[in-house]
């Protein structure tokens, strides 16, 4: 996705995994393109994980964790491997527009 066709996406600077550099770049009509590369569904439900780590974020200056994600959050973790296929965390930073977890390879 860093080298992305995509108007949208190359109006952003993005490191070579394709996540942002700086995350108050970030808007819904980027996310709506990292979620539709990603073969992502969005709904009401992702959305607000979105809402929400962008939040933690803005509060701590670090990507959420999973731990966090289902402490302060309270979604169950399969719930986000349901909603957020293969890697949640990874797939949840990128729509977000938040720096890749450091847990991840």
């Amino acid at each position: 996705m860093a080298y992305s066709e995509n108007e949208v996406l190359k109006s952003v600077a993005c490191d070579y995994e394709g996540y942002l550099l700086d995350w108050q770049d970030w808007t819904m009509e980027i996310a709506v393109e990292i979620a539709r590369e990603l073969e992502q569904e969005m709904d009401d439900a992702r959305w607000e994980i979105i809402d929400f780590a962008r939040q933690s974020f803005a509060e701590s200056g670090k990507p959420p964790t999973r731990r966090k994600m289902v402490s302060d959050f309270n979604v169950d973790a399969q719930d986000l491997f349901d909603l957020f296929p293969s890697s949640p965390m990874r797939k949840i930073c990128k729509i977000a527009g938040l720096p890749k977890p450091k847990n991840c390879l």
